[in-house]
């Protein structure tokens, strides 16, 4: 558990010195669930990929279904409309699959909910429309462009789907890199 922040644009740990660290580990959650998710200055990450096209572009499964008509805006705003997900979801040894069932609540771009649908749907659009791997593209397209240490993600199985909507595994220190 720790805390991190900036003062005058340096980390912490460079103001205060001796017995402060930012190189210890934290599992984090998503980064899309704040409005800062759409700031101009990370939006590089998603180039190519425009903010309004519908998700159903990429999702073959979803292309003639209501909800192929949620946008990556939506994803990133965390408003989808779709249902959360029941507790046990998270644990599934087939991520994908449970995400791809998820039912439409609600109409997309009006109701806000914290859940754990709309991050890893974003990393499955991010994976098809460059079709690399998730992990692949975000340590190509954001870690090391920030000059980050390496970071993991959990995965549903071994080898398996990474989750998108918790559990990577950063220094953090590497936060403040981000923003």
């Amino acid at each position: 558990l720790g805390g991190m922040w900036r003062f005058r644009g340096r980390s912490l740990y460079s103001v205060a010195g001796v017995g402060m660290t930012n190189e210890g580990f934290d599992i984090s959650t998503y980064y899309s669930r704040t409005p800062d998710s759409l700031d101009p200055r990370v939006a590089w990450a998603f180039e190519g990929i425009s903010y309004d096209e519908p998700i159903g572009n990429f999702i073959p499964e979803w292309s003639n279904d209501p909800r192929g008509k949620i946008t990556v805006r939506n994803l990133l705003q965390m408003s989808s409309g779709l249902a959360a997900a029941t507790p046990d979801a998270r644990f599934t040894t087939d991520v994908l699959k449970a995400t791809l069932k998820t039912r439409l609540a609600g109409k997309p771009g009006e109701t806000w909910a914290d859940q754990a649908a709309d991050p890893q749907l974003l990393a499955l659009v991010i994976e098809r429309a460059t079709k690399e791997k998730f992990a692949d593209y975000l340590s190509e397209a954001l870690w090391r462009r920030l000059g980050a240490a390496d970071a993991w993600l959990w995965l549903d199985r071994e080898g398996g789907t990474p989750h998108a909507d918790c559990c990577m595994l950063v220094r953090q220190g590497d936060w403040i890199r981000v923003g």
